[in-house]
């Protein structure tokens, strides 16, 4: 899976799933009861007709609220993570899998 990050497609390693969600609404990632969840990567994005900018940092606090959990619900919002794009409706894109548990990778 390929995300893109300063105008450049970048690979995301073993990210088997993709999520969506823009401001306000609501964003549920979840693994089955034998895994749990590790997070690859994320980006807060906003674009207008004039304006392309995303945040590559909301991975921090994505994984700060998800990464080992079975499952996480977030609402995004410029509130939990940054305002790249003040006055641009943002969406918050997260690449994921789900690993055995005790099998987590430590990034």
């Amino acid at each position: 899976m390929y995300i893109l990050k300063d105008s450049v497609l970048v690979l995301v390693g073993r990210a088997k799933y993709k999520k969506r969600a823009c401001e306000h609404e609501h964003l549920h990632i979840g693994c089955n009861d034998k895994t749990l969840l590790d997070i690859h990567a994320s980006n807060y994005e906003g674009q207008s007709k004039t304006l392309d900018c995303i945040d590559s940092s909301s991975i921090k606090i994505i994984k700060e609220k998800c990464q080992g959990k079975q499952s996480c619900s977030l609402i995004p919002s410029v509130k939990m993570l940054s305002d790249p794009c003040p006055g641009v409706k943002k969406c918050l894109e997260i690449f994921y899998s789900c690993s055995l548990k005790g099998e987590q990778p430590t990034h």
